[in-house]
């Protein structure tokens, strides 16, 4: 691929050569299948060391005997995995085939042969895969989901994906820490140009809170790119994911004691305790009211 010839030097030596030497190819990733050409925007600097194209057959040869025969040059794209689209050309990348005679006829060689240029169509489209649509996890730890992020086009720069869960399904932001319905125990992801289509796994649990919620509540995942490949940087197009939560929580008081038993006269007290059985969404006042007890007498003549 690139990284492993994007040093290459190849320097030959054929002043001692009599014979005809057949051109060397140039490698690439497509295998050593003829000249490579870049586009022609980048000839001065190639982007990432890729053919655009390559010719089939980069040497044709007139004789004598065949010099009204056309011959074809065959070309082939380059099946890269580079989203190449630009404002002014699309998906179409600008490149040209140029000429280089060998002859002992000078004139011949001296006549100039034009350059021909290549439209290359792109089919590569810069996108962040999410494996699934829709997940279900649970707070008490059961049922618990995961699923896979990754590139569909090789990247010109490393891609970070910040994956951000959210407060429920109508609020994409968690207002305070862990008050989100779901947890994720890794929530950021980097693509390489070398990695970027190994799927990486995403985890998701269910936020144990504290809270009553609705038995089955739904909440959602959203995803953020960051990179300095523009068309990786900022996508607003990755699909989020929306989560079922199934709660285990249910609000309630608890107290200690059905009853207490105090003594007059002897200053024995007794004590019972009161709390909360699920966490509030707001502040809780309980009032303790004394309830006196009627006594009736029944008096005997």
């Amino acid at each position: 691929d690139y990284l492993r010839f994007a040093d290459l030097n190849i320097t030959l030596d054929v002043s001692l050569v009599t014979q005809e030497i057949e051109p060397l190819p140039v490698p690439s990733e497509f295998d050593l299948l003829g000249f490579c050409v870049y586009a022609i925007a980048n000839e001065t600097a190639q982007e990432r060391f890729l053919c655009n194209y390559t010719v089939l057959n980069p040497w044709i040869v007139f004789t004598p005997e065949n010099w009204c025969i056309p011959q074809q040059v065959k070309l082939e794209a380059a099946d890269d995995y580079i989203d190449e689209y630009t404002q002014e050309n699309a998906n179409v990348t600008l490149s040209k085939v140029t000429h280089t005679i060998f002859s002992d006829d000078y004139i011949y060689l001296a006549l100039p042969l034009p350059d021909v240029t290549v439209k290359v169509e792109s089919d590569d489209v810069a996108k962040v895969l999410v494996s699934e649509s829709a997940l279900e996890v649970s707070e008490d730890g059961v049922l618990v989901s995961q699923y896979f992020l990754q590139l569909n086009s090789e990247p010109l720069a490393d891609v970070k994906i910040v994956v951000l869960p959210w407060l429920d399904n109508n609020n994409t932001q968690c207002y305070r820490l862990w008050l989100c319905n779901v947890t994720l125990p890794v929530s950021e992801f980097l693509f390489t140009p070398r990695n970027w289509n190994v799927p990486q796994k995403v985890a998701v649990l269910a936020t144990d809170d504290y809270l009553d919620e609705y038995d089955t509540h739904m909440t959602g995942i959203s995803h953020v790119s960051y990179s300095d490949d523009p068309k990786y940087n900022a996508i607003p197009t990755i699909p989020k994911i929306n989560v079922t939560v199934r709660d285990n929580d249910a609000s309630g008081f608890i107290v200690n004691k059905a009853s207490v038993y105090v003594t007059e006269g002897l200053g024995a007290v007794d004590s019972y305790t009161v709390m909360l059985a699920s966490e509030p969404f707001a502040k809780v006042t309980v009032s303790v009211t004394n309830v006196g007890t009627r006594l009736m007498i029944e008096l005997k003549m």
